[in-house]
């Protein structure tokens, strides 16, 4: 179960909420866009759902606490040098 728990949160961390950062924020308009085809073409004239971006915002916000300990857990992890 350890296994797959890692999986999960090494594909949010390094696969999903990078994709979401990089294609669905809307720095025109704000928000999250709410629409993105295949081909990554976005749509800017569909609407952008309440519980699309919130359900987005609550998943940054359950994530950065877990992020962050990662990162912090690696770097006190690492050996000095010298």
């Amino acid at each position: 179960m350890g296994d797959l728990r890692q999986k999960v949160e090494t594909e949010l961390l390094s696969g999903i909420l990078p994709f979401w950062l990089r294609y669905t924020v809307d720095n025109e308009y704000g928000s999250f866009r709410g629409q993105i085809a295949n081909d990554l073409t976005v749509d800017p004239r569909v609407d952008r759902g309440l519980i699309l971006n919130a359900r987005i915002l609550w998943t940054f916000s359950k994530a950065l606490p877990r992020a962050t300990a990662r990162r912090w857990a690696k770097q006190t992890s690492q050996k000095p040098s010298g």
